[in-house]
């Protein structure tokens, strides 16, 4: 659980970075999000020698998610304007030329302006912006994958429904570290 004024995650870089990549996530906010937010909430960001790619909710954009690359700063704003508190939502981004956002296992929406960030970042933030100095989320996130390539849609819904259920526990007591799979 994240408080939304100074918890969030660092995750070292990804070594060789990634021209084409997905990012993917479940959310719950602790509270509802609307076109009437305020301030920013950052759910990812992969900080570099510009560009960054960001994803957070901010105030001023109607409520949408907005998918943002710093060099070019162009933003893509998901259709998507209105987000439940205490509801998870499955959000995935893609990059392979296009931006895109799906939310739920459904495509939301997409952008053929270039990313020019190869996905790597020298650090990766979950749940803040800056490096952990602002945009700190108020909530919860959850089964963050980052993947070398775009996911289809097809792979994407799969994620979607064979997450949508799953069981959870808070487990307590275990080791820190790092985990790594392949799937």
């Amino acid at each position: 659980e994240l408080n939304g004024g100074s918890a969030f995650l660092t995750i070292p870089s990804i070594s060789g970075g990634m021209s084409n990549w997905t990012f993917e996530t479940w959310i719950k906010l602790n509270q509802a999000w609307t076109s009437s937010g305020t301030g920013i909430q950052t759910i990812y960001e992969a900080q570099g020698s510009d560009p960054d790619i960001i994803l957070q909710l901010a105030g001023g954009d109607g409520g949408s998610m907005k998918f943002r690359c710093f060099n070019p700063t162009d933003n893509l704003l998901s259709a998507k304007t209105s987000w439940n508190g205490g509801q998870w939502y499955h959000v995935v981004l893609t990059y392979n030329g296009t931006k895109a956002i799906y939310v739920d296992g459904v495509f939301d929406s997409q952008s053929a302006s270039t990313c020019n960030n190869n996905g790597g970042g020298s650090y990766h933030t979950i749940g803040s912006f800056t490096g952990g100095t602002s945009g700190f989320l108020a909530g919860a996130i959850d089964d963050v994958k980052i993947y070398n390539r775009p996911l289809t849609l097809a792979e994407i819904k799969a994620s979607f429904n064979g997450q949508q259920n799953n069981y959870s526990n808070n487990f307590t007591g275990l080791r820190g570290g790092r985990v790594d799979y392949t799937a």
